[in-house]
């Protein structure tokens, strides 16, 4: 899938979420921050503050203040343990104080559950070029870090940019930060969750425990001193990001479109606002790249995202023959329907289901749908990829890993259409 991301912020995720090392710390038991930091609607004009930055010589080293001292030398309680003297590039400031169960980092302060002290180290990193900068403070349950099972519970992510990991490898968008007395929005909260398995089976119960809490810990997250809350949402936070897509049309009108994107989402947008130039032919079957702001949701739903460009790619693609991909495009959209009746329209009689011969069209268009074809062949024809598929020759087939589960489409005979010949649930 083609995208315009920003590939450092993966590289933060990254590191961030690394657990290693350990050092202990205490503190005194001091009075809660405050988790009602002021919030504001953003402004139709509000923009981007290309100036969100820490100035390095400003920032206090919290190892080297007097405040940092004391609470060193203070036996009252135990801090979170870190895994790391916080990691930092030479132009950025990674600090982060703790006390107790509250964490300040320069841009949000974080409350933490009381008994990850014992059970938790955190990791810290801040990165700084001319273009962007991203913070992360990340969280491990050490004994499977320290088993080699990673044990990455979760990080908090802050960028001057959308972060654009929430819609690929998921996690939640918290808010938009501005500086106290501005209006532009400075920066963006998120907090990601690890995708792989953390722990082991002996860790598992405790893993568990301590990922449950983590998925609470971001209703605990407030703007650090000098910033100010921006309620919004993801959507509202990428209305002026462009995302480009590539995939195949299924289906046109006179005012909208429905696409196959490469990963396996089934969206439809309108082109009433779209000038001419921003637009080429929409031909079933073919291969299209669009450009969009906003977001669109797992679900499909384009409602929050708006169509900037419709270009056809038929020329960069994989080898074609589109007479069998407006064939292969429309079996995709019977599935999307969940039609029989519009899938056996497509079919050439007598033709086969796992082997067994179905004699006409009626015959097929009576079939429950989810009846005939198994929840694996559903699955297998929604996340194919008919824009890198090669499409040529007399007979292919359509899935998600070039076997069965399959449709099969052959070329008819004495004329230059194509049909389904076969269904293979297994």
């Amino acid at each position: 899938m083609k995208r315009r991301i920003f590939c450092c912020l993966t590289a933060a995720l990254a590191i961030s979420l690394a657990a290693c090392g350990s050092g202990n710390g205490s503190s005194a038991v001091t009075d809660e921050a405050d988790m009602d930091a002021p919030a504001t609607k953003p402004s139709e004009d509000m923009e981007l503050d290309s100036g969100f930055s820490v100035d390095t010589e400003e920032s206090e080293d919290p190892g080297n203040s007097e405040d940092s001292k004391e609470l060193e030398d203070s036996k009252d309680s135990e801090d979170l343990e870190s895994s790391e003297t916080p990691e930092e590039d030479e132009n950025a400031d990674a600090s982060v104080t703790v006390d107790g169960q509250m964490m300040t980092t320069p841009y949000f302060t974080v409350k933490l559950p009381e008994d990850w002290k014992d059970l938790v180290s955190w990791s810290a990193y801040q990165h700084t070029d001319e273009s962007e900068q991203y913070y992360s403070l990340g969280f491990a349950a050490k004994e499977c870090a320290e088993a080699g099972e990673g044990g990455n519970l979760c990080s908090i992510q802050v960028s001057t940019a959308p972060p654009q990991f929430i819609r690929y490898v998921g996690g939640e968008f918290v808010c938009g930060l501005k500086k106290t007395g501005e209006q532009k929005v400075s920066a963006y909260i998120g907090v990601s969750y690890p995708t792989d398995v953390q722990f082991g089976e002996k860790t598992k119960d405790l893993y568990d425990k301590l990922y449950a809490e983590a998925q609470r810990i971001k209703d605990s997250i407030a703007p650090a001193s000098g910033y100010e809350k921006v309620e919004m949402t993801y959507a509202e936070a990428l209305s002026d990001v462009e995302t480009t897509d590539t995939g195949v049309i299924l289906d046109a009108a006179m005012h909208t479109f429905t696409m196959q994107t490469m990963g396996g989402d089934i969206i439809t947008f309108g082109v009433d606002d779209m000038s001419a130039a921003s637009k080429d032919e929409i031909l079933l079957g073919h291969c299209y790249e669009i450009t969009y702001t906003g977001l669109i949701e797992n679900d499909g739903d384009t409602s929050g995202a708006s169509l900037v460009s419709l270009k056809n790619i038929d020329d960069t693609v994989a080898e074609k023959n589109f007479d069998a991909m407006y064939t292969a495009s429309q079996v995709v959209l019977a599935f999307h329907m969940k039609s029989s009746d519009y899938l056996a329209g497509l079919c050439r009689f007598p033709m086969t289901l796992d082997g067994k011969k179905i004699s006409s069209q009626e015959e097929l268009a009576s079939m429950d749908f989810d009846d005939a074809f198994t929840a694996d062949l559903q699955r297998n024809i929604r996340y194919c990829d008919l824009v890198d598929a090669e499409i040529s020759g007399d007979r292919f087939s359509i899935s998600l890993i070039g076997q069965a589960p399959e449709v099969v489409i052959e070329k008819n005979k004495d004329v230059d259409t194509w049909s389904v010949t076969a269904i293979n649930n297994q």
